[in-house]
């Protein structure tokens, strides 16, 4: 069996693991559950490898979703996955939230906006295109307003993510004719998503400061901005 690698997807309602290797992926576990404690997900990567009659040893990587998205989620992620690379000696791989779930779109040549539901009246957002085998991104990752959304839809632009569910009729009565649905619309990255994207960013040699890399967050959470208002 070749070496592989497991992907860790904890920034959304909807996580899991996965392990993928040259051939593609191998194994998914997936919750339908938020996976907010390191217990949890323990559990789905032993249960990942042990469908595969594999272990630790067997994996050459580990890649893991940044955000944005669910603070706490991505906190457990983030941190299994650095406890993971530390104790085995594995690099480590970050994969941004709205990268992962831009690649999910059906290749096209229009713009791709990738969307995320991120409460409070915003959504976190960023934008691409899709070169050379696959979507690039050529915008910022930021959170904005469903206003700031549609006004940065200037020609026809593919839509994915979960804040196309939360805000699709307000897009189509600001862009009807230019906004377009990728069907199913995928609410978050899939762990399979994810570990393959991890090992495009190996084989790129793309690896992480383990002691550095932090989560996106784009905005302060809800317990942040409470403290910082008294």
């Amino acid at each position: 069996m070749n070496r592989l690698i497991l992907g860790i997807e904890t920034s959304s309602d909807f996580g899991g693991v996965a392990l993928a290797d040259e051939g593609g992926v191998v194994a998914e576990e997936l919750t339908r559950r938020r996976l907010n404690h390191s217990e949890e997900l323990v559990k789905l990567i032993s249960s990942a490898l042990k469908g595969l009659r594999s272990g630790l040893d067997d994996l050459q990587g580990v890649a893991v979703s940044i955000g944005p998205g669910s603070f706490t989620g991505l906190r457990v992620g983030l941190a299994a996955a650095k406890g993971l690379c530390l104790s085995k000696g594995l690099p480590l791989l970050g994969i941004p939230s709205l990268d992962a779930l831009a690649s999910m779109c059906p290749e096209s040549s229009l713009p791709v906006h990738a969307i995320i539901d991120a409460k409070r009246g915003e959504v976190y957002w960023s934008s691409y295109r899709y070169e050379s085998g696959m979507q690039t991104r050529t915008g910022e990752y930021i959170a904005v307003t469903p206003q700031g959304l549609v006004e940065r839809i200037s020609e026809e632009t593919m839509l994915i993510g979960s804040g196309v569910d939360v805000y699709r009729d307000f897009i189509v009565e600001n862009r009807k004719g230019l906004a377009k649905f990728v069907t199913p619309n995928p609410q978050s990255p899939l762990p399979s998503v994810i570990a393959v994207l991890g090992l495009q960013r190996l084989k790129a040699n793309q690896i992480e400061e383990i002691e550095s890399l932090e989560p996106i967050y784009i905005r302060p959470s809800d317990a942040e901005i409470k403290e910082k208002n008294g």
